[in-house]
């Protein structure tokens, strides 16, 4: 009884152990690829969505409007967020969950802005998260993002 090899699109059976077959196709390895919605490693902005009340929007721009004149005041809103994450991430995370307790429950309409932060604040804002979990603290990095600026602002009232 004779074989009949099997095809497979053009490339039968025999053919892929004769010399000179076509070797497999290569797929490109996707373990280092930027995640959505992030730029290759380097000090870009990217871009991260917090949920904040109406009243805090405007807290917040009322204080980058006022730190910004400073010699060292962040450049842009996205700046003052990211000056506010990093500030926040450097605490401990015991003095993070103490200072998120302090903070008012979330009230009223609610609304999502998209804040564009350099990279290096990326890192830190990951860290950060990672070291609260680590504590059992469940928060990802909107909400962290939400705590800090949460925290920067009840600091600029009380200054202010």
């Amino acid at each position: 009884m004779t074989r009949t090899p099997r095809t497979f699109g053009q490339v039968t059976e025999d053919s892929l152990t004769q010399v000179g077959a076509p070797e497999p196709a290569v797929v490109e390895d996707q373990t280092n690829k930027p995640r959505p919605g992030r730029k290759p490693a380097g000090d870009h902005p990217a871009q991260l969505n917090v949920r904040l009340a109406e009243e805090s929007m405007q807290l917040l721009n009322k204080a980058f409007a006022i730190e910004s004149v400073e010699p060292n005041g962040a450049t842009s809103i996205g700046g003052w967020v990211g000056d506010a994450i990093e500030t926040y991430a450097k605490l401990s995370p015991a003095r993070r969950a103490q200072l998120a307790r302090s903070l008012p429950t979330g009230g009223g309409d609610m609304k999502v802005r998209a804040y564009r932060i350099p990279d290096a604040v990326w890192d830190r804002l990951d860290a950060a998260v990672v070291e609260d979990r680590k504590t059992g603290r469940r928060s990802g990095r909107s909400s962290f993002a939400q705590e800090a600026i949460g925290v920067a602002l009840q600091r600029f009232h009380s200054e202010g």
